[in-house]
């Protein structure tokens, strides 16, 4: 995969560092353990980002005609969570080569219910029954039909895929 150089290695250098240092035994009063556990898994989909790192580069790399972060975040095409003191973006809602937008998240976030950035990033990180126990974020890409269903399952409430009631 080409992925692109210059600022890219800037922007995700930062997640890629605390996550090393998360694994080095950073003690949890500078980083909670929901955030590294985040940091670990996004990060072999492309890490996160911060806003106004990828602000830049969204601006320094247009694909097609430029849409800003915030025009994006605005119109729901990509989500975004707060957490220590920053505005964070999971990188798996882009194409990494080129910047544009995944085109299998917009379906999926269209059946989440409304929730907080931080809620759908625990959503895609973690293990999914309706996906034989795997993270969405992993599914994703090779079983998008899979993961809206998921999503729809989600919004709808807590049914087993066999149809059954969890309690």
């Amino acid at each position: 995969m080409v992925l692109i150089a210059s600022r890219r290695d800037t922007v995700i250098d930062y997640a890629t560092q605390v996550a090393e240092l998360v694994e080095k035994g950073l003690p949890q009063t500078a980083i909670d353990a929901d955030f590294a556990e985040l940091l670990s898994i996004f990060r072999a989909t492309g890490g996160i980002s911060r806003t106004d790192d990828l602000t830049r580069l969204l601006a320094d790399h247009p694909c097609g005609e430029y849409v800003s972060l915030a025009r994006l975040i605005v119109a729901g095409e990509v989500f975004y969570f707060e957490r220590n003191d920053a505005l964070w973006v999971p990188m798996f809602q882009f194409d990494l080569r080129d910047l544009s937008l995944n085109g299998h998240l917009s379906p999926v976030l269209d059946e989440l219910p409304k929730l907080d950035g931080w809620t759908v990033a625990r959503w895609f990180s973690k293990p999914n029954p309706w996906l034989q126990d795997r993270r969405p974020v992993d599914a994703l890409m090779a079983h998008p039909d899979a993961v809206v269903r998921a999503a729809r399952a989600f919004a709808i409430g807590p049914i087993r895929p066999e149809g059954r009631p969890t309690r």
